[in-house]
């Protein structure tokens, strides 16, 4: 049994030794240890040791020997352990939860709590090193496409792999517990162009014709700020800057605030809005059942759109209208970003075709630039 498990008397050492080849390392020679002197392997308090009580002693030497060697060498690859094998996705995302989502807008918010809630229950018990494969995206390609259904659109489908782009990449980035990110990877499916959709000057008209009082305000002040629905909905009047003319929207998409300008027309409507709320609530909408909760306008915009039989508009596209009709009055794109909050120039390209002249002006330039090109007639012979 002794020579089962590799354990030998060594005479000229005078050791009894064991050789473990389960320790042993590629390209190398299992490893060598004594286990006792022969003189305690033969004796017990200078009793002779029974053939049996020599095999019982050496086998005890060699499982308590083994397991602290054992326990040694799981210490040295803990140790060595990358820093993707301390984590998981799930311990990823908590902590994209807890320290980078409260920074981000309020429906970014709620977007991202759902595609992640979805990505814990698929992935949250897996490490990061796992998903530092070469299998690591094709897994989660998969799973993004499992998702599809004739309610989810492919733009959806994208939201949430970018949700969870998002948390590994501050994990390659910035908690620094891997090395790449999957989601790179992986192609964005392909979504329809984006609709530009506006109103019409007897649209805009029959809108707001059937619009009536608080939702009338907020339509013109969305018709004339370009603000998304949240901005003006969620609006409270110490925003407000009666004093330089300007309304600084707080809860914005990119979550940094920004100022707009406030015409003479939107300065009455704010004014008159808080003297009829006789300060009796902080937000400019207030809800007509709690005074500290903003209004919510969805069933008296859908009202008001069937009134005024408007088909295919969502209130986001006031923001559109606005867009457009500034482009066709002349605004430039550089300033038309600023004004909707876009901080690249390239987002507002999309109402560049509205406003033709900005390309023949530059034409006229280049062309002036360039001079007078004369035709060379060729005399004939």
């Amino acid at each position: 049994m002794r020579e089962e498990n590799g354990i030998w008397e060594d005479k000229k050492t005078g050791f009894l030794r064991v050789r473990i080849t389960e320790l042993r390392e590629e390209g190398k020679r299992s490893p060598t240890y004594n286990l006792c002197t022969l003189e305690e392997y033969e004796f017990d308090k200078g009793k002779k040791r029974t053939p049996k009580q020599m095999d019982n002693l050496a086998l005890s030497l060699y499982d308590k020997l083994l397991d602290k060697k054992r326990e040694k060498k799981q210490k040295v690859q803990v140790g060595k352990l990358t820093e993707a094998s301390k984590h998981t996705v799930g311990e990823a995302i908590k902590k994209y939860e807890d320290d980078i989502l409260p920074n981000r807008a309020r429906h970014t918010q709620v977007g991202f709590t759902l595609h992640l809630k979805f990505w814990r229950s698929q992935l949250g018990s897996k490490t990061l090193a796992e998903m530092e494969t070469e299998s690591a995206p094709l897994m989660i390609k998969n799973l993004r496409d499992s998702l599809k259904t004739p309610e989810r659109s492919n733009t959806t489908l994208n939201r949430y792999l970018s949700s969870l782009s998002a948390v590994l990449g501050r994990c390659v980035k910035d908690f620094l517990w891997m090395k790449k990110n999957p989601c790179s990877s992986i192609m964005k499916l392909e979504e329809p162009t984006h609709r530009i959709r506006y109103l019409s000057k007897q649209e805009q008209e029959d809108l707001l014709e059937s619009c009536e009082g608080d939702l009338w305000d907020a339509v013109v002040m969305a018709l004339k700020t370009g603000a998304r629905k949240q901005e003006i909905w969620r609006l409270k009047f110490e925003d407000v800057d009666f004093k330089r003319n300007h309304i600084r929207l707080m809860e914005t998409k990119s979550g940094k605030p920004r100022s707009v300008p406030m015409t003479k027309d939107l300065m009455e409507i704010l004014q008159r809005r808080r003297v009829d709320i006789n300060f009796n609530s902080h937000y400019v909408f207030p809800s007509p059942v709690n005074s500290n909760a903003p209004n919510n306008f969805e069933r008296a915009w859908d009202t008001a759109l069937r009134n005024a039989r408007i088909e295919n508009f969502r209130w986001h596209d006031l923001r559109h209208t606005f867009a457009s009709r500034a482009v066709m009055a002349g605004v430039t794109l550089r300033s038309l970003a600023d004004l909707l909050g876009h901080a690249k120039v390239d987002m507002v390209f999309r109402y560049a075709h509205l406003s033709p002249q900005h390309l023949a002006s530059s034409m006229e330039l280049a062309g002036e630039e360039i001079g007078e090109c004369k035709m060379k007639v060729k005399k004939m012979a």
